[in-house]
């Protein structure tokens, strides 16, 4: 298990390898402004589907969307 700062230092470097610095610190700036809570969202994001479906929609989306570190 991570530390709190090694979290949040983790997940930064995700951020900033896949966003670039700035869109980094745009998306935390939005998670921050954002008002929603996260774990109702996540609660209901996957409402009504299946595994199966849950595994074809990522598969799909990572097809649509390769990782990049060019960016």
């Amino acid at each position: 298990m991570y530390t709190t700062t090694e979290l949040m230092s983790l997940g930064m470097n995700c951020l900033v390898e896949r966003f670039g610095v700035v869109d980094a610190e745009r998306f935390i700036t939005a998670v921050i402004r954002e008002s929603s809570d996260f774990t109702k969202f996540r609660k209901t994001l996957f409402e009504g589907k299946t595994l199966e479906q849950i595994v074809d929609d990522a598969a799909e989306f990572d097809q649509e969307h390769p990782f990049s570190n060019s960016q």
